[in-house]
Order: structure tokens, then C-alpha cells, then sequence
């Protein structure tokens, strides 16, 4: 009898012990306001929930952190929500339509190689896709995960404010935003627009090499496209040759086009000019592969543009035709006309 008491208090005892593991919140490392007294620059985010301080890896993650600043000091953060969060994952922000839309509208190059990995909760991180970040979405970890290394660079970490994080939820809101800079080196740190070009410049050449080992025959042709080439933040590279008008067709209004498409080696497989009949499809509708339907969408009336769409934009892993699963596209457009 008593061994049956003795297990049943052990398996109490252990229970007990496990909920209190599984609820448990970190403590931070400092007193309140105590880390910033160390040097680094600091991003002390003020929020409905209460106040989270992260420190900022401007050492490996330059470009990303220059970026957030500049924001944050211009109080662009200031009222926005908390628009997403992924129990037990992460939770978003820096969205002004607050849904996981849209940014400060512009992108850049994905910073590679940051010191601060996906390992803990209370990762800092901008969002973004193919290699590009957004100009202000981000996200903060609840847990780890190392996937995320390869996806997304992670330019700040939490030193204060782990109740807050686990108090944060959907529709929380940032009230303010304040950078602090501690030291020397932090005071240095440029955050204006020349340094933005230049690290931009080192962050795509970075990027670059990379591709180039993988891909030499797409940089090839990224590169004949000459002098102000773009990338969206889905990866599509388009260089424009002739401005539009400025009018721009919404999805469900039907476009007239013409277009010359070449494999990546620049074999053409399908032109409407050879042909001599303009191409007329439904934007926004699925009636293309999802690249065009994308450019097409961002161009104006009598634009020519020349885009290098990924395979994910493409055809994927099918094979179309002459076209080989996992290819890169070049596509020749000019928007003649919204119907």
C-alpha cells in the first residue's frame, strides 16, 4: 500500500513539475535597463504588452539593422500591430495594412552569414523571400528553429523582456520604438542613404557569388540585361526599356501583349511578334504562369520590359514543351493595351 502512495506522489510530483517546464519564462539577464550599458546599438520597443530591449548585430547584418533604424527614428513602427502569430512559433509586425501584405514599399538584398542564429526564442528577424527582405516586416521567434537560418536574416536578439514576448499577441500594438547606441563603435555606425547603397551593393554581390556557382548560366543572363537591373522580392529579375504611360491594368481586366519568351541560354520557344497577333489574357485570373500575371500586373500601358522569372514563378519541376522542369524563363513584354 505505501509503495502504491509512494508512485502515485512521484507521478504527481513529476507532473506537477513538467506543466511548470512547459509554462516556464525565461528570466531576463539584466535588471530592467541594465543592458544597456554594455556596448552595441539597442532597439528598446515599447509595446501594449510592455517593453522588450534588443540588442542589433550591426557587425554582420549592417545593411538589415541600417535599414531598421531608419525606421524606427522616423517612427514608422509607431501604432502598428502585431498582425500574425504562429502559437509556439512567431509573431509578425511592420505591416501598415496590419495583414501581411504590403511594407514601407521597397526591398533589398537578404543579408547572409549573421551571427545570431534561429536557436531561442526572442530572435529578431526581417521577413522576406528568394533572397530579398522586406523593407519593414519582421518577425520574432518563440522557439527555435535552425531552418530558419537559410530563409531569413536575424539581426537582433532579446536581452530584456521575456514576460513581454510571452504576454504578445495578435492585434498587441508597438507604441514607440527607441534606438540606443552605447559605446564607440555603435556611435559610429552610419545610417545614411550613401551607406545604404553601398552595403546594398556588397549584400547583392555577396549573394551573387553564391548564385553564380550554382547558377552561372542565369547570371549570365542577368548580367546582359546591362545597367539598372531590379529584383522583386519574389526573385523575378526585369530591366525596363521603355517607360509605360503610368496606367496599370487590376486584376480581372483583360491586357493585350506581346511577347517573345527564350530559354535561359536565349532559345526562343514562343513569340506573338513572330507570329504577328498580340497575346490577350485576364490578369490576375491563373491564365498565366504566376511570373507574368506578376509583371504584367506591375507594368503601364506601352512599357517594355525584359524579366528572368525562377522556376517556382514558372513552370516549377514540369516539363512544358521545349521547356525543362526547373527553368529559368526570359520573357521579352510589351504591354500594348487594357482591353
Amino acid at each position: 500500500m505505501n509503495k502504491k502512495i509512494t508512485a502515485i506522489l512521484v507521478m504527481l510530483i513529476l507532473t506537477s513539475t513538467f506543466l511548470s517546464a512547459k509554462g516556464q519564462v525565461p528570466e531576463d539577464a539584466y535588471e530592467k535597463g541594465e543592458s544597456l550599458n554594455n556596448p552595441g546599438i539597442y532597439a528598446k520597443v515599447e509595446t501594449s504588452a510592455g517593453m522588450m530591449i534588443f540588442q542589433l548585430d550591426y557587425i554582420y547584418t549592417p545593411l538589415t539593422v541600417l535599414n531598421f533604424i531608419n525606421l524606427a527614428e522616423k517612427n514608422f513602427y509607431n501604432g502598428l500591430l502585431f498582425y500574425r502569430d504562429i502559437e509556439n512559433y512567431a509573431i509578425f509586425t511592420g505591416d501598415p495594412e496590419n495583414n501581411g501584405s504590403s511594407d514601407e514599399g521597397y526591398n533589398f538584398p537578404m543579408e547572409t552569414g549573421s551571427r545570431i542564429k534561429h536557436d531561442k526564442p526572442g530572435v529578431l528577424s526581417m521577413d522576406g523571400v528568394s533572397g530579398m527582405s522586406s523593407s519593414s516586416r519582421l518577425f520574432i521567434t518563440r522557439t527555435a528553429d535552425p531552418v530558419l537560418d537559410d530563409k531569413y536574416a536575424a539581426f537582433g536578439e532579446l536581452v530584456e523582456g521575456n514576460k513581454t514576448l510571452a504576454k504578445l499577441k495578435r492585434d498587441d500594438t508597438i507604441i514607440s520604438i527607441e534606438i540606443v547606441r552605447t559605446g564607440s563603435g555603435a556611435q559610429a555606425f552610419k545610417t545614411d542613404n550613401d551607406e545604404f547603397v553601398r552595403l546594398s551593393k556588397i549584400a547583392m554581390d555577396k549573394q551573387l557569388e553564391s548564385f553564380n556557382m550554382e547558377n552561372p548560366e542565369v547570371v549570365a543572363a542577368i548580367e546582359t540585361l546591362g545597367e539598372g537591373v531590379q529584383k522583386t522580392l519574389t526573385g523575378i529579375y526585369y530591366v525596363i526599356t521603355q517607360e509605360g504611360n503610368g496606367e496599370y491594368a487590376k486584376a480581372g481586366e483583360t491586357v493585350s501583349v506581346h511577347y517573345t519568351g527564350k530559354l535561359i541560354d536565349g532559345t526562343v520557344f514562343d513569340s506573338s511578334v513572330y507570329r504577328g497577333a498580340p497575346f490577350e489574357f485576364m490578369v490576375g485570373s491563373q491564365a498565366v504562369i504566376i511570373g507574368w500575371d506578376e509583371s504584367v500586373m506591375s507594368m503601364s500601358v506601352g512599357e517594355k520590359r525584359t524579366v528572368i522569372i525562377p522556376p517556382n514563378l514558372a513552370y516549377g519541376n514540369v516539363q512544358a514543351g521545349p521547356i525543362a522542369p526547373n527553368s529559368w524563363l526570359i520573357f521579352d513584354i510589351e504591354f500594348l493595351e487594357i482591353k
